[in-house]
């Protein structure tokens, strides 16, 4: 299998969201209100993709999987105890792998590439949230060494999320 990873681009804007909408879709039908037919919107996608914060993992030239990695946080990370004190961190946002294509691996080597990303742009730790009623994510990212920290409410949901820290070395 022939992966590629690269920022997107405009481009990619109609592709990006119809992968996020399907994963929105199996997220629903699966029970689970991650995601619904507001958030994330095309808008949304525009402004990581501007801002080129928005990666891509291509394979085959298709669009595979895609995720956020900035540096803006919910307010409600401050009062997490995080590891890293630095205050020089990556934030990941909507990490999403085409439903079709789950299981191949592809969501950990786009984290695998964040991860050297943050490295190179000498980074020290990524952080993220993932919602508590997913199991299957949940232990992705325990999979990928992050470690588990504290359970926050985003104003947005009315379960709880889970904080992630993986300190980048």
């Amino acid at each position: 299998m022939n992966f590629t990873f690269s920022l997107a681009n405009e481009s990619d804007l109609e592709s990006v969201h119809s992968l996020i909408r399907n994963c929105a879709n199996a997220l629903l039908a699966s029970g689970l209100k991650q995601w619904d037919e507001t958030y994330p919107d095309k808008n949304i996608l525009l402004n990581d993709i501007k801002n080129k914060t928005l990666h891509c993992c291509k394979l085959n030239d298709e669009i595979a999987a895609v995720v956020v990695a900035n540096r803006i946080q919910d307010k409600e990370y401050e009062a997490v105890n995080w590891k890293d004190k630095s205050n020089n961190f990556a934030v990941i946002h909507r990490l999403a792998v085409n439903p079709k294509m789950q299981r191949m691996g592809i969501g950990r080597k786009l984290m695998k590439h964040i991860e050297e990303y943050a490295k190179s742009e000498k980074i020290n730790s990524i952080r993220l949230d993932t919602f508590s009623l997913n199991p299957a994510s949940i232990q992705f990212y325990k999979d990928l060494d992050y470690t588990e920290l504290e359970h926050i409410h985003l104003p947005y949901q009315p379960e709880l999320f889970i904080c992630f820290e993986k300190i980048i070395d």
